[in-house]
């Protein structure tokens, strides 16, 4: 009985029955954005059960990493004015705005599929942002300083 299936985890590559239609659909109320618009079109790879009652595995034939979430937008800004108050001292002030346009960077859609004859749940939607709040493209950050220089 295989029941992990070859690669350990037969939820990787699911079984493609139909071709899979990706991009924004309709906000879930309870889970989030529909990335995939026909996730019934991916089945698990399951094949018929075995004597004890599993399910024997096999690979999918949905090829490696050809479902991709959404595309990462960022865009950063800065301005720096240098001062000269005397010969010897100067300011430097910058202002520093990271993701200035405050563009939501949605996750990866959750891809791994429900055990068969379960329903799909969260498969094919997202339900976060990409990275936490203070990381490398979360929302919008403003930054100001002051240096003195002499």
């Amino acid at each position: 009985m295989n029941t992990a299936g070859p690669t350990g985890n037969f939820t990787l590559r699911p079984d493609v029955t139909a071709p899979v239609q990706v991009g924004y659909a309709a906000a879930t109320s309870t889970y989030g954005i529909q990335w995939i618009e026909n996730p019934a079109v991916l089945v698990s790879p399951a094949g018929a059960k075995d004597a004890n009652g599993g399910f024997t595995y096999h690979f999918g034939n949905l090829a490696r990493n050809s479902i991709i979430g959404p595309s990462f937008v960022n865009t950063d800004f800065s301005l720096i004015k240098h001062t000269k108050i005397t010969e010897r001292l100067n300011t430097e002030f910058r202002a520093e705005f990271f993701d200035i346009f405050n563009h939501p960077n949605f996750g990866d859609p959750n891809l791994r599929l429900p055990l068969p004859g379960q329903s799909l749940g969260t498969f094919g939607v997202i339900t976060s942002t990409r990275f936490s709040t203070g990381d490398f493209g979360s929302a919008r950050q403003i930054q100001l300083a002051l240096k003195l220089e002499f």
